[in-house]
């Protein structure tokens, strides 16, 4: 099916629609990310329901804001308003099953607090910390506050203010009703992977990754959800393992469909190179 150019408050927007079947599997995509981000979970997913991906402003085939629009700094509550008026102009009926990547997160969260009966389930995939990290030296480097605007585009997109995002934690957290609430964690350890940078000092990269843990087990607990951790997959899980992802979001839309909460087996999880997360996200849950 070509993209469709849906119009949002005057802004055209790129959608990509595969597959049929709902629960519709809404994906959001992290920081300058569109439909490539997706595609190889979409393709798995659409073989079994309806699968969405678009582009935010500025991105894709999508229009550019106007300037005065993008200078706008933005937060998790527009971007899902924004969202949910894509999906009802797209003609894709609720309730869905809505997936994140990164800071995508900070939207799908404020979808569902808004909109609880039109979401069926939440997939968070390694969703950007709810604060800053702690102990950094220099203020101004990224990740030490929580006041940095982010460009979404090179031009004509979107900007994410860092702290009217983190906002999101003075709106109360969605209520999990359903049990159908999944974060889903990269790698414990996937911080060592990087270059040691000046940013991070005098935290090692092991203190970094110690707390980027404890900001995936904050984000589980807001939402009282499943935890998942990936065996060895980086931030982006759904482009470093789409198995795994795949698997997690069939397995909220078959609770979904069954109407029940979601229930994920170890050793399915363990063949996409996947653990459920302990009391120590770093151990696997054995029981």
């Amino acid at each position: 099916m070509p993209d469709l150019l849906v119009d949002v408050d005057g802004t055209r927007l790129d959608v990509r629609v595969a597959g049929a079947g709902a629960p519709a599997v809404v994906c959001m995509s992290a920081l300058g990310g569109a439909h490539d981000y997706w595609r190889d979970v979409a393709r798995m997913l659409s073989e079994e329901t309806t699968v969405v991906t678009y582009a935010r402003p500025g991105l894709g085939d999508s229009d550019r804001l106007p300037a005065a629009e993008t200078a706008l700094p933005r937060d998790g509550g527009w971007l899902a308003a924004q969202l949910r008026s894509l999906l009802r102009r797209a003609g894709i009926v609720a309730p869905y099953v809505l997936t994140s990547g990164s800071i995508g997160g900070f939207i799908i969260d404020q979808f569902a607090a808004r909109w609880p009966d039109e979401v069926a389930g939440l997939v968070l995939n390694d969703p950007t910390g709810p604060r800053p990290f702690v102990g950094l030296a220099d203020p101004d480097r990224p990740y030490a506050t929580n006041d940095g605007d982010l460009a979404d585009a090179d031009e004509g997109g979107v900007t994410f203010s860092g702290d009217l995002l983190r906002t999101f934690l003075s709106v109360p957290a969605p209520a999990n009703r359903d049990g159908r609430y999944v974060v889903l964690s990269s790698a414990v350890g996937r911080w060592l992977r990087s270059e040691p940078a000046d940013w991070h000092r005098p935290l090692t990269l092991a203190e970094v990754d110690a707390q980027w843990v404890e900001m995936q087990v904050e984000w589980t607990r807001r939402l009282s959800a499943l935890h998942v951790v990936a065996d060895t997959a980086g931030h982006h899980i759904y482009r470093d393992a789409p198995a795994l992802t795949a698997f997690v979001v069939r397995e909220v839309v078959d609770a979904a469909r069954r109407r029940r909460p979601v229930r994920i087996d170890r050793d399915a999880l363990a063949a996409v190179a996947g653990h459920l997360a302990g009391p120590d996200p770093g151990r696997r849950r054995t029981s």
